[in-house]
């Protein structure tokens, strides 16, 4: 499986939590790191985002900028305080080939190190590529990253 991860884009301070939208900063990082996917060639079988409104809105306009036209799944397991036993079996009992999942800080980055042991700094927009062919600690190679500036 070729994983894609994603940090949601930069968002509005504001209450709840759970309903902050996108800044126009966001939206724009979102669209230009898609567009950075689009010029590598990369192919998303799959768009998976938190239910917050920050990381469904980065879906959405992904889904847009790759020209994806299924539906996008929420998984509440991609929470900022996600559960990474809970995302590894939903995608272990998947046929996904190349998914892109788009979550939350803490939760991406711990979630990265679980299955690379790499640290790597997420950005708001930022994506990384896993190559997952093991569910196990520390069992995947990260392959590359986009940070927030593309």
């Amino acid at each position: 499986m070729n994983l894609l991860l994603m940090r949601h884009g930069d968002a509005v301070m504001s209450y709840p939590d759970a309903d902050r939208p996108l800044s126009l900063l966001g939206a724009t990082e979102v669209m230009a790191n898609g567009a950075s996917l689009l010029e590598a060639n990369v192919k998303v079988s799959h768009i998976i985002a938190s239910p917050l409104s920050r990381a469904q809105e980065t879906a959405g306009l992904m889904a847009t900028r790759l020209g994806y036209h299924d539906a996008i799944l929420s998984w509440d397991s991609l929470s900022p305080a996600g559960d990474i036993g809970q995302v590894l079996a939903l995608l272990a009992t998947s046929d996904f080939e190349n998914p892109l999942l788009v979550t939350h800080q803490p939760f991406v980055s711990e979630f990265i190190d679980y299955l690379t042991s790499e640290v790597v700094m997420m950005g708001t927009a930022s994506i990384v590529a896993i190559t997952l062919d093991v569910f196990l600690p520390q069992a995947s190679e990260l392959k590359w990253s986009i940070d927030t500036c593309g």
